[in-house]
């Protein structure tokens, strides 16, 4: 599968976005405080280069339970 366009947003609904990404490849999932609490982020990646994050638990219709899940430890790094 290739990229496809979800929407999503907070769940207040204050905020919302539409996104294209490919669910087929593994989503991470993180043990961080961070994790849960931000429908999206902005940072940079290992490359140097802007990057966004998009929580998949926030995504229209898409079951996170179906999706392939890698598990990151970002409590102890």
């Amino acid at each position: 599968m290739s990229e496809q366009t979800y929407t999503g947003g907070c769940q207040c609904g204050k905020v919302r976005y539409q996104v294209e990404v490919d669910l087929e490849k593994p989503v991470i999932s993180c043990n961080c405080s961070m994790c849960g609490i931000k429908s999206f982020a902005r940072g940079t990646g290992r490359d140097g280069g802007a990057t966004v994050a998009i929580n998949a638990r926030c995504l229209d219709d898409v079951d996170v339970a179906s999706l392939k899940i890698q598990s990151f430890d970002g409590r102890s790094r």
